[in-house]
């Protein structure tokens, strides 16, 4: 600066690093890398290279300002790449790649960072300055930047500190951290095949006294984790009380990222509780106990949970990635046979049936009927008794055809073929 400016203009020299650069914030320690990366370009350099972008031009010379703002872009670009970084602009919203997730850049963010490399890369200070040219600049490399997304529908992934697991028909492996799946996050943990046990995790399968039901429950949430399955099915812990329940739901989610779950869901607002259901919510019709796969367990209370357990996340991982594989090879979630007869202890119309000793007569005339206004009445009274919800008269009747029980009309209205012995 000569003498003149400096007695009435204070020298500004770029304070990016020193405003931006933060050890707990990836993507402006990234930025603040690339700024680093960038060369110093000399005036006689600028002139090279505005010589060889009027040897193509046709016509008048390019603008100056004009050159330096294209020539800005593309440096930023090519030396971003070369880093393995990258910008992109997609549907209105700047993402950068920090080589191992992608993150939204703000305006203002990315408006600073330009002015910072045009003081790097050697641009007139009074110009690299103006409201104008970053404002001309910030165009021109959103324009540049132009991104548009690619989503791979047969695989999910999960973005790792060592890679990008993929999970897929045709596999599981993990890759090393590329753009191309535009994952916005990085979980905390691993994936080491060699993590094989967890405490928390190993307490709760002690407690699951068939490893057939072990599986179910594996393969049940591990579908989250394959893409476009879903086996209609919800999950009812039983046997566990609630704060179990949710320091497992707790454990489950520190490791499977939400964006799975949204996916899975096709909801946005989803989460892995949406996965589960509290067996006090469950309607006790058949209809709706096939929804559920029940997964008991025996004598598991808190005072059973080791203190101060850590989650080991490799390992979960690992055990919902055997789930998973199980799932592509066989194309269905196991459910075990335990699973299926567990549940008709809960089917409250064949309780109803069972405990009252309600049985079929023989379908013909003269054969012993009982009015469906006296048969619904018992089942009440049945209901009551079991502190339990009365199903609808038409649900009822329909739970009754299932088990078998017929019906026909006579004069005093419908009765079935059955009597209380």
């Amino acid at each position: 600066m000569n003498s003149i400016l400096e007695k009435y203009i204070v020298d500004t020299e770029d304070v990016f690093e020193d405003i931006y650069e933060s050890k707990n914030d990836p993507v402006k320690q990234a930025l603040a890398d690339l700024l680093d990366k960038l060369p110093n370009i000399k005036s006689e350099e600028w002139t090279e290279i505005f010589s060889r972008m009027n040897s193509n031009s046709m016509g008048a010379k390019i603008n100056t300002i004009e050159a330096y703002i294209v020539a800005t872009s593309k440096i930023i670009n090519g030396y971003a790449v070369r880093n393995k970084y990258l910008f992109a602009n997609n549907q209105r919203d700047i993402s950068f790649f920090n080589s191992i997730f992608w993150s939204k850049i703000n305006h203002p963010l990315l408006k600073e960072f330009l002015k910072a490399v045009a003081n790097k890369i050697g641009i007139p200070e009074y110009i690299a300055s103006s409201v104008r040219f970053i404002n001309k600049l910030h165009k021109q490399f959103i324009q540049d930047i132009y991104f548009e997304k690619t989503t791979d529908k047969s695989s999910t992934f999960i973005n790792l500190q060592n890679g990008t697991l993929s999970i897929g028909q045709s596999g599981i492996k993990l890759e090393e951290h590329h753009p191309k799946y535009f994952l916005q996050y990085i979980c905390d943990y691993e994936y080491s095949k060699n993590a094989k046990t967890d405490d928390y995790l190993d307490v709760v399968k002690c407690h699951i006294p068939s490893i057939y039901v072990q599986n179910t429950l594996q393969q049940s949430i591990s579908q989250v984790l394959v893409k476009n399955f879903d086996n209609g099915r919800k999950i009812c812990l039983y046997g566990l009380s609630k704060n179990i329940t949710d320091d497992f739901i707790n454990m489950l989610k520190e490791v499977i990222p939400n964006d799975l779950i949204q996916d899975y869901f096709k909801n946005d607002n989803a989460k892995l509780e949406d996965l589960f259901v509290n067996f006090k919510d469950i309607s006790k019709d058949k209809q709706s106990l096939e929804k559920i796969t029940f997964i008991s367990f025996e004598y598991f209370s808190e005072d059973n949970l080791p203190k101060n357990i850590c989650t080991n996340k490799s390992a979960v991982l690992n055990w919902l990635i055997n789930g998973a594989r199980e799932i592509i090879k066989y194309q269905q979630v196991y459910i075990a046979q335990e699973c299926e007869d567990f549940k008709e202890r809960f089917n409250l119309v064949n309780l109803f049936v069972s405990k009252t000793n309600l049985i079929k007569t023989k379908k013909h005339s003269k054969s012993i009927v009982t009015s469906y206004e006296n048969v619904y009445r018992e089942y009440e009274s049945f209901c009551e008794l079991q502190d339990e919800d009365v199903l609808t008269k038409t649900k009822f009747n329909r739970e009754l055809k299932s088990l078998g029980f017929e019906s026909t009309r006579r004069e005093v209205g419908n009765v079935w073929f059955a009597k209380f012995a």
